[in-house]
């Protein structure tokens, strides 16, 4: 079957913010029902939602139940919103995932979150925070750079800023601001060959064009005044992470092609 008219032109509507802690029922159904059409074991993923809300699993889950009525009505009916809190869909999804190991499963469900607008995805078995086109596009191809060139360590923290992003029920943001400004520290201090310097003190020598030494010089102040030096009452909220995160790894991969 091909794609629907609104996915081939692209006219689906666009809100005004990506949800975070919804699971709309609309997306329950449809993740039902691309899970059955993809002959995903019912028996598996029972027992992954039953995990999942932490459950004794009702008699329409047991296995024989499943393998006897072989139909998804069980599933559907627990993940719907008077069975199944929302965090709890994606608990279900991260374990199922994780459990089958399919990367074209995780493509399918990540485009049911594109569609339904969630501002999550799934990679590798993991749930993590999802951004815009810009966010994603510019923190992938980072992640790309630092792998290809075997720079495991920047990677890392800058895998472990997104996850501090995706900490729920309240991101932290100063974890993720610390973590994206370290995988830059990272990459700067193996560009440099000075492994005992700080992103401060190496900045002027790694030849960024004029305004982009002064920008880093700026973005380094701001991790370290925001994010490294606690200051009583001063917080920083997700959208100010966010958006340090996606200027690191523009940095990123910038001093990578640099290189």
């Amino acid at each position: 079957m091909t794609e629907p008219f609104s996915k081939r032109f692209g006219v689906l509507p666009k809100p005004p913010q990506l949800l975070r802690t919804e699971a709309p029922l609309k997306m329950r159904s449809a993740l039902v029902r691309m899970l059955s059409e993809n002959n995903v074991d019912i028996c598996v993923a029972a027992e992954a939602l039953c995990k999942a809300e932490r459950k004794i699993p009702p008699s329409y889950l047991t296995t024989s139940y499943l393998r006897k009525r072989g139909d998804w009505d069980g599933v559907e009916i627990q993940l719907s919103k008077s069975q199944a809190e929302w965090y709890e869909v994606f608990d279900f999804i991260e374990i199922l995932c994780t459990q089958l190991g399919s990367h074209e499963l995780e493509q399918k469900i990540n485009e049911l979150f594109v569609e339904f607008h969630i501002g999550w995805k799934v990679l590798d078995g993991r749930i993590e925070t999802r951004g815009d086109e810009l966010f994603e596009s510019t923190v992938q191809s980072a992640r790309g750079n630092l792998e290809s060139a075997g720079r495991l360590t920047a990677k890392a923290e800058l895998e472990e800023a997104l996850a501090s992003l995706s900490h729920r029920p309240i991101p932290d943001s100063r974890g993720a601001i610390s973590r994206s400004i370290g995988a830059l520290e990272a990459l700067a201090k193996d560009i440099t060959k000075e492994p005992n310097a700080t992103l401060g003190q190496i900045i002027k020598r790694l030849d960024l064009p004029q305004p982009l030494e002064v920008a880093a010089t700026k973005l380094w102040g701001y991790a370290s005044d925001q994010a490294r030096h606690v200051t009583e009452g001063v917080t920083p909220n997700r959208a100010e992470a966010a958006f340090v995160i996606q200027v690191c790894a523009a940095f990123i991969s910038y001093l990578s092609k640099s290189d």
